[in-house]
């Protein structure tokens, strides 16, 4: 099995916007509930890999000894998900797969500035770049220079804000361009803030993300008036005429989220646990004290609430485990970590 059979489903939906025959189309979807079943690790990486022939659904495997999260997979889900998402613009789950395979393994296998990995490995350590010139790269190269294509879906009189980042964006519609900045420090915070610039009022539909991890629901405001509410997992659609300065804000409250491990990399007397907010895939950081991984004292369903906020933004020590911390995985870059510590039965 390899990530590289997704993109004859991209074909498929191709044939399936053509002709419009049902049973394409659930060969895609059927597509995407097995790969999401049995063969995606949390964070939205692939187990599934070239060279991997030992592979099957459900192995979950993430020892260093074993190929899986390469970014030429995740590439074909991601613009699998994207063209999925233009199908059926109001299902959130595939902007959720854009934004996580962007997060944790397109800018987690970013090697610095000089290079892109070629796996995204997720214990004991990243491993260097294979070469300056293979497939990872290449593709690499194409998610970053269309980073812009996934922040927003737009038509002549419908604005969807998909991811959300710090922008600026010229919208040409039927009637005007409308400039349209965006402030955030967002997946780090939630605090959203959208402004309108144009040289008249205008008619049109906005439609914002409402991720299916924050809590809900998620008040907007316009010009600090209260217009809608958005439900996780959903898109707030707010059709109005909107004026030359309108700021809409909302703010979006992001959770944690602990992973039962369940795979063949499985220990006798251990539970494994990753943990995940809002999009981003954490890693706890530290030098592995068991052959195999690192143990954390306590049980994995509280390690949550033992986590003490650092200087940096989602960086924590641990409490009772003070060799030990918590970082975004897509920061680090050579320091030895797990993103599925271990902890007693």
């Amino acid at each position: 099995p390899h990530g590289s059979e997704l993109e004859g489903f991209e074909g498929y939906l191709d044939l399936y916007r053509y002709s419009g025959v049902p049973y394409i189309l659930n060969a895609v979807e059927g597509c995407w509930e097995l790969y999401k079943r049995d063969w995606q690790h949390p964070g939205g990486g692939i187990v599934m890999c070239e060279f991997a022939d030992y592979a099957h659904p459900g192995c979950n495997y993430f020892y260093k000894t074993y190929h899986y999260n390469e970014l030429c997979c995740s590439s074909f889900w991601l613009h699998l998900n994207q063209r999925l998402h233009r199908l059926f613009p109001d299902e959130e789950k595939y902007t959720f797969e854009v934004e996580q395979s962007i997060y944790n393994i397109a800018i987690a296998n970013q090697s610095g500035d000089t290079d892109i990995r070629y796996l995204a490995l997720l214990d004991e350590r990243k491993r260097p770049p294979v070469r300056l010139n293979h497939c990872c790269a290449g593709v690499g190269t194409r998610i970053f220079a269309s980073l812009p294509e996934y922040l927003f879906t737009m038509t002549r009189d419908t604005l969807s804000c998909d991811l959300y980042a710090p922008c600026e964006l010229d919208w040409e519609t039927d009637e005007q361009v409308i400039r349209v900045t965006e402030e955030t420090n967002f997946p780090y915070e939630g605090q959203i803030r959208m402004s309108l610039f144009m040289e008249h009022e205008q008619a049109f539909t906005l439609r914002l993300r409402m991720p299916h991890y924050v809590r809900g629901p998620v008040e907007v405001h316009l010009n600090g008036q209260t217009i809608a509410q958005g439900q996780p997992g959903s898109y707030c659609v707010i059709s109005r005429t909107f004026q030359p300065g309108d700021v809409i804000e909302y703010f979006l409250d992001l959770q944690w989220q602990a992973v039962k491990y369940h795979g063949d990399n499985e220990v006798p007397g251990y539970e494994r646990y990753s943990y995940l907010y809002g999009p981003l895939l954490m890693a706890v950081v530290g030098m592995r004290n068991q052959e195999f991984g690192v143990v954390v004292p306590g049980r994995g369903e509280d390690f949550l609430s033992r986590l003490i906020p650092a200087s940096q933004p989602l960086h924590f020590a641990v409490d009772g485990a003070p060799e030990l911390s918590v970082a975004p995985y897509l920061e680090l870059e050579r320091e030895e970590f797990t993103c599925f510590p271990m902890f007693t039965v």
